[in-house]
């Protein structure tokens, strides 16, 4: 979580002039009732009222449990009323905290780091049970460390300039959130340098992203849902924009192997992610995607380039045993190869090498069968079933030729399937193709396929496509009747067949 006096209050805007009043004191301790709304505790060694100023000094922050212990420490922090309602917030320019997670069968891990700003101008408004705050920055800083009872392993940067942003913590016991907010901030830079805990193996990764966004609303559950799935502590919605990006970063696969080198530039990015008691969605989209890789000996980078990537995700997390919506969605817009890559398995330039395209979106409901946090990644039970599969997207276009698709199947677990433990399905797909002809005429010329090998290829496409209306196209209706068979344009297949 944000907090409010280290980042959470990294927020801005003006506040509204009808807000009642507040003063040092309120203000204070609704930040101490908004921390144990998530099980933590805001506490201050000492409490000195001078005039208009209330000083608190040694500030501390605690949270979670033997597993798993946040702690925070600021020297000082005061609160000052202006005179006209409002509250003006400063603290000491440097806050430290650690994480230190004690996993039962594994080392602990410590994940100390310091926040630092500069430039911070902050004023609160409103009254005791809803604060709105206004925050700029001209800096903000956060150097971590991840090291282990042994040694320091990894150390993380990150980077804020220019930031502006607002938040309201409301704890009037109503419909509202209890905090939300939006931040923006010119530029975020972060730097992940050191070597891999797990392998040893070198790190460095560094990120610039500009004109940042973001919008967020948190919510406490202090009551999840029996016989849940996931017990979620909390609910809310996350939004974050970027209007352009840059990674660059060194890659080594094997500690005896030359590392890849990798620049990632990119477009406008917006990513929306959603989590409460029903389930997680969330989609991305990122615009301009270029990635250059070059790897240990070569003398230039290899570059691909992609107009556009969007991916979404939605998992359920219901009541145990109970049906609930998924998704997942991938697509790919214009992805294009440059030849250094194509040379490598097409030096002959046999292949169509126009741009690639990919659009994926499968669907349907599933059931958990446990509650996640409890799974056993050794037990040979399924941790979910699958009652419905659609398939409401698929597009492939590359190499000259094209596959679409839709369909959706039924899966009963309730009643016995063609074999011994699978299910009874019901459903059908259809695919229509187009380019074969000419795509299996490129493989050949590359080299990709044997020429000898072109009649068993087409004799294992006759089993599943029949011939289109246009030359080199092909058409599959699969149709699943429930009956034991798969039903192929026309032709049934037993299931069962490949026991």
């Amino acid at each position: 979580m944000i907090r409010h006096f280290a980042v959470a209050t990294v927020l801005s805007a003006a506040a509204p002039a009808a807000l009642a009043d507040v003063t040092p004191e309120q203000v204070w301790d609704h930040w101490q009732r908004l921390y144990a709304t998530w099980g933590a505790t805001l506490t201050a060694d000492r409490q000195v009222r001078d005039d208009a100023v209330l000083r608190l000094e040694g500030i501390r922050y605690v949270s979670g449990d033997e597993l798993s212990r946040a702690t925070g420490y600021s020297a000082w922090m005061t609160l000052e009323d202006i005179g006209d309602g409002r509250v003006r917030f400063a603290m000491a320019p440097d806050q430290d905290f650690l994480v230190k997670l004690s996993p039962p069968d594994d080392d602990p891990v410590r994940l100390p780091f310091t926040i630092r700003y500069d430039g911070l101008t902050m004023v609160i408004a409103g009254d005791p049970d809803r604060l709105e705050t206004a925050t700029t920055m001209d800096t903000l800083r956060i150097d971590e460390t991840v090291t282990t009872d042994t040694e320091a392993a990894l150390s993380i940067l990150l980077e804020m300039e220019d930031v502006a942003a607002s938040d309201v913590s409301d704890l009037t016991g109503g419909d509202g959130p209890p905090y939300e907010g939006d931040l923006t901030a010119a530029a975020i830079r972060l730097a992940v340098t050191g070597n891999d805990p797990e392998t040893g193996a070198p790190v460095d990764s560094r990120t610039l992203l500009d004109d940042v966004a973001v919008a967020f609303r948190v919510e406490p559950n202090a009551m999840p849902a029996a016989g849940a799935v996931l017990p979620i502590p909390f609910t809310g919605d996350l939004a974050i924009t970027t209007a352009s990006g840059r990674s660059t970063g060194l890659v080594v696969a094997d500690a005896g192997m030359p590392p890849a080198q990798f620049d990632v530039t990119t477009g406008r990015s917006v990513t929306a992610v959603s989590l409460d008691e029903a389930g997680l969605a969330g989609e991305a989209r990122t615009d301009g995607l270029v990635y250059d890789i070059t790897l240990g000996g070569m003398p230039e980078p290899m570059r691909i380039t992609i107009g556009a990537g969007s991916s979404a995700l939605t998992v359920p997390f219901g009541e145990i045993g109970q049906p609930g919506g998924f998704r997942f969605a991938f697509g790919l817009q214009d992805m294009i190869l440059d030849d250094a890559i194509w040379s490598m398995f097409d030096p002959a330039a046999a292949l169509d090498r126009t741009a690639i395209g990919l659009s994926l979106d499968i669907g349907g409901t599933m059931r958990w069968l446990t509650d996640i946090t409890s799974m056993d990644a050794d037990s040979p039970e399924p941790p979910a079933l699958f009652d419905r599969v659609s398939i409401d997207t698929l597009d492939l276009s590359g190499l000259g030729a094209g596959l679409t698709g839709e369909g959706a199947f039924d899966i009963d677990f309730s009643r016995p399937g063609p074999r011994p433990g699978a299910p009874h399905v019901e459903g059908a797909l259809d695919l229509a193709a187009t380019g074969i002809d000419a795509l299996i005429a490129q493989l050949v010329a590359a080299g990709l396929v044997p020429q000898e090998e072109v009649l068993g290829l087409r004799m294992g496409l006759a089993l599943i496509a029949v011939p289109g209306d246009e030359p080199g196209s092909y058409n599959s209706e699969i149709r699943v009747p429930g009956d034991g068979t798969a039903v192929v344009n026309g032709v049934p297949y037993p299931l069962g067949a490949m026991e």
